[in-house]
């Protein structure tokens, strides 16, 4: 009888153990799993996809800017050479934060270009007539030259690397406008007295004039470098040969304003409107 009992407990001890065993096993094998699950890579937490949210797909700039007359336009015009600004938007279709930078980034956008060419002014000063004569007046007379360009832009970026070359192409309208400015500037002399009753505030009055304008087609290519500064920030040095069709504008040379008068002459000439235009600027991204 004793054996029996012994051997009757002996088996219940060994299932026992067998079944703890079993479950130990069926545990660590559902921990297992869930660790295998969490490890798995998704389209979240890939390093190679990343948020949207803070897209490096388009930028605003702004430059300066010399355009120097070229060919006809440098011969006709004795050279000349305007100073002024560039504002420009670019939105590039490839290189994005939700997206492995590409080794090449295509952009498009629209450029906006002001370039003073110089001019002429005289001024004249004269006195109200008694007894208002502590009133004088200055006669500024100016004449400008100037063109405006908006223009359509495409550009090639080459490696994402701290230093980018890019190439460019560029098409559009420009502006050449000769305008006359009026000023009147009134004020009282220093130390007099004016009639009683007679009260008086320093004004100022300006006129202008469009005197000669004309609108021309042109075209160029060009290329630079953009050097990143910050994450969002960066230098761009650029230059470009824009071909321009003929257009009439002003010999600012032959401009001659009366002394006495303020009246204006000038010729007029016309020739086709080549430019290098070297420029040197900031972009931001956003």
């Amino acid at each position: 009888m004793k054996p029996l009992i012994s051997t009757t407990l002996l088996i219940v001890l060994l299932n026992f153990c067998l079944s703890g065993f079993s479950q130990n096993t069926k545990t660590n094998s559902i921990k297992l799993n869930d660790n295998s699950t969490n490890n798995t890579p998704n389209a979240t937490s890939s390093p190679n996809i990343r948020s949207g949210s803070g897209s490096n797909s388009a930028f605003v700039g702004a430059a300066l800017i010399v355009g120097v007359s070229q060919n006809d336009f440098n011969k006709t015009s004795n050279g000349d050479v305007g100073v002024g600004l560039a504002l420009n938007f670019m939105y590039n279709f490839m290189g994005t934060d939700a997206a492995p930078k590409k080794a090449v980034n295509v952009m498009l956008g629209v450029n906006f270009e002001y370039l003073y060419f110089g001019g002429k002014s005289n001024s004249n000063n004269y006195d109200d007539p008694a007894p208002y004569n502590a009133i004088t007046n200055k006669v500024t007379t100016s004449v400008n030259s100037n063109a405006y360009s908006l223009l359509l832009n495409s550009r090639v970026e080459f490696f994402q690397l701290p230093v980018k070359p890019f190439i460019e192409i560029s098409g559009g309208g420009r502006l050449f406008n000769g305008n006359e400015t009026y000023t009147i500037d009134r004020s009282q002399k220093s130390g007099t007295i004016l009639p009683s009753g007679i009260t008086f505030k320093p004004t100022t009055k300006t006129d202008s004039k469009s005197l000669q304008a004309d609108f021309v087609g042109t075209c160029g290519y060009g290329g630079g470098l953009a050097i990143d500064m910050t994450k969002k920030v960066r230098l761009e040095l650029k230059v470009m040969y824009m071909i321009g069709t003929k257009a009439s504008y002003i010999d600012k040379d032959s401009v001659k304003i009366d002394p006495i008068t303020g009246d204006v002459s000038y010729n007029v000439i016309k020739s086709t409107t080549d430019m290098l235009i070297p420029s040197a600027g900031v972009s931001a991204f956003f």
